[in-house]
């Protein structure tokens, strides 16, 4: 059993999008050369993506294509509806035998069919066998859009990486260290003296916050200034953030990956800065437009710094281009470890799926796999330095 070429080739050039997702568009005739195709029946197809809102595309010398959703949001089953309909041309029925109705409308038994005679006969056992396998078909069809309904991009990219025989981390989920950032690609990291790959495996989420708690607190402070410094130089070179006119920029705690000097440095560029507010009560954020750090933020709920109430000027989160977001610790999946207040989960779930978001994290915070939920909301990119 095949999907039809229209399926396979958007599937292919789907996967290639997801695996430079956040970094530049990609042109369809730089997918179709990386995968041997015709680029023109490739645009063919890319447009009716674009149509059916999965890809979107940007124009000019330097434009190209890019998912339209994350790729944990985009599944077989989705491209196969867009590009075969709703039935697919892998149901294994002809066009005529699709249409085909009984007489009378319902089947009639084998046995008398066969005992006729004639060309009427013929024709009534062909019919009959049209509809049997119509019915073998739409049942194997309905069963094949399930299976398929469960297949993502972002799956599909780990098997790519599996079958390269390289870790099962997407290249839409960055992971760069100090100021290597040329190509825009993973770098495959070794782990540091003294630090062993899975460290973490067989902890509880509870037991990880800890772990990772005290390793920032401990770091060195001009240590965390420098990482920092390197992850703002990543930031700034990603075309999302070049792209975006609001940006959506947590205020950082002591330890955590050093945000004031970003939330000033966008402001001076034009860019207009919005930043998560805790209601301490719910326990769920919404979104305040800073103008001036200083006159504007002072510690609130859980000493996270936020506008003071004479500063609040509250943004709907469809108006944001870019959310950077903070974390304990994040995995090669994009998935994310909070402190367990459980309010980013809430304000990621609730983005519109286009949105780019960006977790920002030390080296050591980026770990093999996490706990996840089947609801969890993963960052489409993780910048490390």
């Amino acid at each position: 059993m095949k999907l039809s070429t229209r399926s396979t080739y958007g599937m292919r050039a789907l996967v290639e999008l997801a695996l430079a997702s956040g970094r530049a568009p990609v042109s369809a005739a730089l997918i179709a050369k990386r995968q041997d195709l015709s680029a023109a029946y490739l645009e063919q197809l890319l447009h009716r993506l674009k149509k059916e809102g999965l890809v979107s595309s940007i124009r000019g010398p330097r434009g190209g294509y890019l998912l339209a959703r994350g790729p944990s949001h985009i599944t077989m089953a989705d491209v196969v509806r867009v590009l075969d309909g709703a039935n697919g041309s892998w149901n294994g029925t002809s066009r005529a035998t699709r249409h085909a109705r009984p007489p009378n409308g319902h089947a009639t038994a084998a046995e008398p069919l066969t005992r006729k005679r004639g060309a009427a006969g013929a024709a009534d056992v062909h019919r009959h066998a049209q509809w049997i396998t119509q019915a073998v078909w739409r049942c194997v069809h309905e069963r094949l859009t399930l299976s398929l309904g469960g297949v993502t991009l972002q799956d599909l990219c780990e098997e790519v990486r599996a079958i390269a025989g390289e870790p099962l981390d997407h290249r839409y989920v960055f992971h760069i260290s100090g100021d290597d950032l040329r190509h825009m690609t993973r770098s495959r990291r070794r782990p540091a003296s003294g630090e062993t790959r899975g460290w973490h495996h067989g902890m509880t989420k509870g037991e990880l916050r800890k772990t990772l708690l005290d390793r920032l607190r401990q770091q060195k402070e001009e240590a965390r200034r420098r990482s920092s410094e390197a992850i703002w130089r990543n930031v700034h070179r990603l075309t999302a953030f070049r792209q975006a006119a609001t940006v959506c920029c947590y205020v950082a705690l002591p330890y955590e990956v050093q945000t004031r000097r970003m939330i000033e440095e966008m402001l001076k560029s034009g860019k207009r800065v919005v930043v998560p507010v805790v209601r301490q009560y719910s326990k769920r954020l919404w979104l305040s437009e800073v103008r001036d750090p200083d006159r504007d933020l002072a510690p609130g709920a859980f000493g996270v710094p936020e506008p003071v109430p004479t500063a609040r000027r509250p943004v709907p989160a469809r108006e944001l281009g870019l959310v950077l977001v903070p974390g304990l610790a994040f995995d090669r999946r994009g998935h994310r470890l909070g402190h367990g207040h459980g309010s980013f989960d809430r304000f990621l779930a609730q983005l519109p799926e286009a949105t780019p978001t960006v977790g920002l994290a030390f080296r050591f915070q980026l770990l093999d796999r996490l706990p996840a939920d089947p609801h969890d909301r993963a960052v489409h990119t993780v910048l490390t330095a």
